[in-house]
């Protein structure tokens, strides 16, 4: 039964891996119908010196369809992060760039409190909000990718976004595990209800973001990104994931830095959005359950097999006396078409990064499994405490609505 379960979930993952694959195609064949810009405020929070921060704030800038506003925030004025804000400003007076300090709050998340501050310092007359994160590096086009399917013609959309893809570094596995465990949930995300918003790559109309209260929703929350998803369902509105805001990331991490920063991401969305965690839970649970079950019947099966005197020849024409190998192959095999639709889609979004993907492209394709016994154990590493560290800051979640500041 276990094995029948696995098998019908490799097959739906496989599925999913090409559906998404047909979605991230047909996006980049789109045509943009060109509409009257409209006027954009890019947010980004900032704390502490993030790799290449300089560079990537400089591709926040530097977009072929420019903003209207660029507010850096951040908590506290001594942030190392400020100084090179405030270099960009000084370099580039002509434009609107706004060095903000939102200071610190015990009833919300430090980047939300950021974000709140911005939102409130914005021009009166912005109409598009975007939110975007200091750790990625924007394509030039990606302010009007993200932007214009807002004004698209159809059912009215709520929000666009992005995702990131983590590029490993040579000779830093942990990074490849990260990269590749990341690689999962970027590809949840397609041509259905159930995206979510990301906030390091998010369009929002300004008039949106007001009726749906999306501030309300931050005022005792941790999450940007779970709380304006959740708004916006409430509000029975769409999320739009757009391919070509897939933002590259990069910089180095270690294996302690790798477990806690994926145990924080699934302890939030444990508390923000439970009925994912339980289905995340439940499904790669039966997972590892079952390929650690079959790996222990292995040797037995192996030992049976010869032990029975049947030749290697014979065994290819009778290979259902070895039921446990074939399953274990078959939901290797599935993972691996999964993975590879993944990788051949992130070389079309991402082509100046071919080389990366080339070179790291295994990861993708063969370790999904082990990534699926990974991801088991930071659930359940999840469900044991609702306390969160994060950017030197300690959080205690007590529901989705409260969170408390213990450091």
């Amino acid at each position: 039964m276990l094995a029948i379960l696995v098998l019908i979930q490799g097959f739906v993952s496989a599925w999913e891996g090409l559906r998404y694959h047909s979605y991230v195609l047909s996006t980049l064949r789109e045509e943009r119908i060109e509409r009257p810009w409209p006027r954009v405020t890019v947010v980004v929070p900032c704390k502490g010196v993030d790799h290449e921060l300089e560079e990537n704030l400089k591709a926040v800038i530097r977009q072929d369809s420019p903003a209207h506003e660029i507010i850096f925030v951040s908590a506290r004025e001594d942030d190392p992060a400020q100084e090179i804000c405030r270099k960009l400003q000084a370099e580039l007076p002509l434009l609107p760039i706004q060095c903000l300090v939102a200071g610190t709050s015990d009833q919300r998340g430090e980047k939300v409190n950021n974000l709140l501050e911005a939102v409130r310092k914005a021009d009166l007359s912005t109409e598009v909000f975007v939110f975007a994160d200091s750790d990625a590096k924007p394509s030039q086009s990606w302010l009007r990718e993200l932007v214009s399917p807002l004004d698209t013609q159809g059912p009215p959309v709520g929000a666009t976004t992005g995702y990131r893809w983590y590029f490993p570094e040579f000779g830093n596995p942990s990074g490849v595990l990260r990269s590749a465990w990341n690689a999962g949930i970027a590809t949840l995300l397609g041509p259905h209800d159930r995206n979510f918003c990301w906030g390091g790559s998010t369009a929002i109309r300004r008039e949106t973001f007001e009726r749906v209260r999306v501030g309300d929703y931050w005022q005792h929350s941790i999450s940007d990104d779970y709380s304006m998803t959740q708004a916006l369902k409430d509000a029975h509105l769409s999320i739009r994931f757009v391919p070509q805001c897939l933002l590259p990331s990069r910089g180095r991490t270690t294996w302690r830095e790798v477990v806690q920063w994926s145990t924080r991401q699934l302890i939030i969305t444990r508390v923000y959005s439970n009925k994912l965690w339980k289905l995340a839970a439940v499904s790669q649970s039966v997972f590892a359950l079952t390929v650690l079950l079959g790996s222990a019947l292995l040797p037995r099966e192996w030992g049976l097999f010869f032990s029975s005197g049947m030749s290697f020849s014979t065994s290819t024409a009778r290979f259902g006396v070895l039921p446990v190998t074939a399953f274990l192959l078959a939901i290797f095999l599935l993972g691996f078409v999964r993975g590879f639709f993944r990788w051949l889609s992130v070389r079309s979004i991402l082509p100046s990064h071919h080389e990366n993907l080339d070179h790291f492209g295994w990861t993708y394709v063969f370790l999904p499994p082990l990534i699926s016994l990974f991801s088991a154990y930071i659930l359940w590493r999840s469900a044991l405490t609702n306390r969160v560290e994060w950017r030197d800051r300690v959080y205690k979640l007590m529901s989705s609505q409260e969170v408390k500041v213990l450091r």
